[in-house]
């Protein structure tokens, strides 16, 4: 007569495998995570392997993030020096032949990365269910990865893979995850148009007696480049596998004190459409500055507290840029408990 049932505050909140969707650089941090179009440097890979790029061919990034309630992590990036020369022209995807029409154009360039992602909580309590203090544990995940890019003279196809373990305590899971994307740069590449495909796969070792489900995520990407001012906007439309984002939030639940009667108000269709939406803008001052401003709608309608001014969903970067290093750092505003911070350092070899 009685049963019960796991309860999820939040859809994002259903995966245990939610640090393969964080990573990256500082440059990305700021600009929210989500403008996979963005031409960026190689540890945008981590994300969109059709990002990678031949210049990128000798760069290491080394990445360092301070999360909410203490957890580390940091993460690696290098593209392998392979390949043909970076400044060898491109051929075209298709190209017209007079008497066969159109056909696939001669083999692609191509160009490959690896990488490494790490994360830990550090030393924790442990309790029994009376709360008595037994020891300590730790909890964490490593996750190595790799990415591979075919390149076109307007178009490039990529194609990557992780391997992520955790470990909470005694007990271990794996999961194995594929990204891809392609992308099409047009106007001399000042816009890129996009579809990302991030995070398919599957646990293939879990805490549970089920497998846990990884953030699957079908993005459609857009970025452009003003052709008089030194602005590049971003605009994603995310979670194109799942249009419907809404769930029970006990924020819009009211009951009346003197009738009992419980209110509860609906998310119209036109909030559950812009939770898809992530633009983003990045300002090029004196062609070594950077500036990167993001919103994340759907983390700010989730995270946001109506008796606290707050402005999760927000973030902000700041890159310098010289002509073997990098300096990036990002901030994204999760809650009014705090922010995530997270620093980059690049090398061109």
């Amino acid at each position: 007569m009685l049963t019960g049932s796991a309860i999820y505050a939040q859809e994002a909140a259903q995966s245990g495998w939610a640090h393969l969707a964080q990573g990256g650089s500082g440059r990305l941090v700021g600009l929210g995570w989500d403008a996979l179009a963005h031409p960026g440097d190689v540890g945008f890979s981590a994300f969109n392997p059709a990002l990678l790029q031949r210049e990128h061919r000798g760069e290491l990034s080394l990445t360092s993030q301070a999360s909410l309630g203490g957890y580390g992590s940091a993460s690696l990036s290098y593209g392998l020096p392979l390949g043909r020369r970076k400044d060898e022209p491109l051929k075209p995807l298709l190209v017209r032949d007079a008497q066969r029409g159109w056909r696939v154009a001669s083999a692609p360039q191509w160009s490959f990365a690896i990488g490494l992602d790490y994360g830990s909580t550090g030393v924790l309590d442990e309790r029994d269910e009376a709360g008595e203090w037994i020891g300590t544990f730790t909890a964490g995940h490593v996750s190595p990865r790799f990415a591979s890019a075919a390149h076109w003279k307007s178009f490039t196809a990529g194609i990557g893979g992780k391997w992520s373990m955790m470990n909470f305590g005694p007990y271990t899971a794996q999961a194995l995850a594929l990204d891809a994307g392609v992308l099409w740069t047009v106007d001399s590449g000042r816009t890129s148009v996009g579809l990302v495909l991030r995070n398919a796969g599957r646990s293939i070792e879990y805490f549970a007696a089920s497998p846990d489900a990884l953030p699957l995520d079908v993005q459609f990407v857009l970025s452009q480049k003003l052709r008089h001012a030194p602005f590049r906007w971003n605009l994603t439309y995310s979670h194109l596998e799942t249009w419907d984002l809404r769930y029970t939030d006990p924020q819009l639940i009211t009951k009346d004190p003197l009738s009992g009667e419980v209110t509860v108000r609906q998310i119209s269709i036109w909030n559950n459409a812009l939770r898809h939406v992530h633009p983003s803008v990045e300002a090029q001052l004196g062609g070594r500055i950077f500036i990167q401003v993001g919103y994340d709608v759907r983390r700010q309608m989730e995270m946001r507290l109506p008796s606290r001014r707050s402005n999760p969903g927000l973030s902000f970067g700041f890159s310098l840029q010289t002509r073997k290093m990098s300096f990036q750092y990002g901030s994204a505003v999760y809650h009014v408990a705090g922010r995530l911070n997270q620093f980059t350092v690049l090398r061109r070899f």
